[in-house]
Parts: structure tokens; sequence; C-alpha cells
């Protein structure tokens, strides 16, 4: 097979292939593929419900998946929310839909449009009686570049699409993270109460980070060594640990347990919470809190000097 004649991009007059251009967004994007931002092409039903769905405003990637268009990538932009007529189902059962975005490029499709400064080459549309556990438009091999949006799941004898009927099935493209780490040293004795409060570090210590524009999740992974632990009666030491992303966002519960047999001494004790970032906090700068609950009546871990508290966390981009 030989070199395309024209590389991208070559001055002089030189006629450059839609193919070099497609092969610059494909390799510009690491071959991604799948909407740009969190909020793109999102599918809703109507505000009043009715027989059709609203894709939003955005842009998506999509691979060419026509023969012999391996490598290559198309990018297209919804500017306005843009209705699509949903066909209502009979008496005889339900049925599953998948909402895509797709491309039709005559130059693969074989057809020459009547007009090509004026044809829609890229629009949204609904591909009916997919299987209800489909998930991506290339399950399908429909043969043509096209991302899947979303997935409606129609009752029997139905002709208004609900919000309960439609499944969001975006995924970013090129989805950023931003990871940040920090070690704290508690400044003074902290021990555990029987109520959820500041734990290994006190207030003045928290993290206070900036969320990004973009976020949606954040990751918090936290490793406390050299926490304190003296053992009350021969019974078990229970106590609960957790984090929390500005006020009131808290992430999962976990358990710490020192058994009666364990000796008094300094131990390693770590903690995931997962958070999901709200609209109003996004662009904003939000605390990171540690937080711990002493449930068992006897015993206590405490932080003090000696005890270093490594705080990780990352925030990551997924479309919901």
């Amino acid at each position: 097979m030989a070199f395309d004649s024209t590389p991208w991009f070559v001055g002089g007059g030189a006629q450059h292939s839609p193919e070099t251009a497609r092969v610059l967004a494909y390799a510009a994007t690491n071959g991604a593929e799948g909407v740009a931002g969190v909020d793109d092409l999102k599918v809703q039903a109507q505000a009043v419900p009715n027989g059709t769905v609203q894709v939003l405003t955005g842009a998506a990637l999509l691979l060419n998946r026509y023969p012999g268009g391996n490598g290559q990538t198309y990018a297209l932009r919804n500017a306005t929310a843009t209705a699509v007529t949903v066909t209502p189902t009979g008496s005889g059962g339900g049925r599953t839909d998948l909402v895509v975005a797709r491309v039709l490029d005559p130059q693969y499709e074989g057809v020459a449009p009547p007009n090509p400064l004026t044809f829609q080459y890229a629009f949204p549309t609904i591909i009916q009686g997919v299987s209800a556990g489909t998930k991506t438009a290339k399950e399908l091999n429909l043969g043509y570049p096209a991302v899947a949006l979303a997935k409606i799941t129609l009752p029997a004898s139905t002709a208004t699409v609900t919000a309960g009927m439609i499944t969001d099935l975006r995924r970013v493209a090129n989805p950023r993270r931003e990871r940040a780490m920090r070690t704290v040293y508690a400044t003074a004795a902290l021990s555990m109460t029987n109520a959820y409060g500041y734990w290994p570090i006190n207030a003045a210590q928290r993290p206070i980070v900036h969320v990004p524009s973009w976020a949606t999740h954040l990751d918090i992974v936290v490793h406390i060594s050299g926490a304190k632990f003296v053992k009350g009666s021969t019974a078990d030491f229970v106590a609960g640990i957790r984090t929390m992303f500005g006020a009131g966002n808290y992430g999962e519960h976990s358990i710490i347990v020192q058994d009666a047999e364990d000796t008094n001494g300094r131990y390693h004790y770590s903690l995931i919470g997962s958070h999901k970032i709200t609209a109003a906090m996004r662009d904003t700068d939000q605390s990171i809190t540690l937080q711990a609950q002493r449930t068992s009546t006897t015993g206590n871990v405490t932080a003090d000097p000696q005890t270093s508290v490594i705080i990780d966390w990352e925030f990551s981009e997924v479309a919901e």
C-alpha cells in the first residue's frame, strides 16, 4: 500500500485528502470516541413529554467505521437542541431503541448529495429494536460512524417518552483527571470521640482544594501512619472513619477494628472515600475533612506529632 501523496500539511497549492485530515483528528485525540464534555449531547425527555426526545448541544468524536476507514476520526457538533421522533410501540410488546449521533459520508456510501453545501452529513437518529443490554453503537456493527447517546426502553402501547424511560449511555472521549497529594502531621494529640469529629487532623489542617470546572467525581485515598492505639478492657476496639468534601458531602464509611489480643502501639490505617461533585461545587474552593467516631466503649486511637497523614485525591470527569 503506497503512502498518500500529500501529507498534512503541504503548501504551494497541494490538494489534501479528507483521509489525511481524519488521521490528524484520530492522532490528536488518541483514537478516542465519545462526547467532548460531560454535558454534551445529553438525551432528555421534553419538558412536556411527547413522542420525541431532545438531544442537547455539544460535540462528539466518532471513529470511521466504514470499511477501510480505520485510524480516522470524525468530529461533529450540535449547535442547538435537536428533537428526534420516537416511533410508538403497539400492543404486542415493548421495545428498546438506541439514540445515536451518526455521520453519513458520501465518500463511502456512494450517493452524492444533491447540494454538498447544504447536505446534513451529521445528525441524531434512532436505531429501533436493539437488545436491552446494548451499551455502545460499536456492538451493532453498523458499518458507519455512530456513537451511542442513550437507550430508550418503551413499554407496550406507548407513544409518550418520559424521563424514566431514558438511560444515558454517553462516554467522555478524553476524560480529564487532576491528581494531587499532601502529607500532614498532627500538631497536637487528637483522640477519637463517641461522635463523628475531626480526626486524625484538626480543622485548621484540612487541605483546601480548587474544584476544576469540568469535575464530576472525586476519589480520596488516605494513609494514616503511626497512630497510637491504647487498648481498654479485653473487648475489641471499633471505630468508624470517613472523608467529607465540602459541607455534608460524605464518602463511604470505613471501619477500624483492633482485636482484644492486639497490644498497645502505633498502627497504620487506610481510608478511601468517593464523592460526587455537584455543579455548584465546580470552580470553587472546598475542604477535604477527615472524621472518626469511636463506637466501642473502651480504648482509643490518638494521632499526635508522630502520626503522618497522607491525603491523595483525584478529580475525574464522567458523562452523566
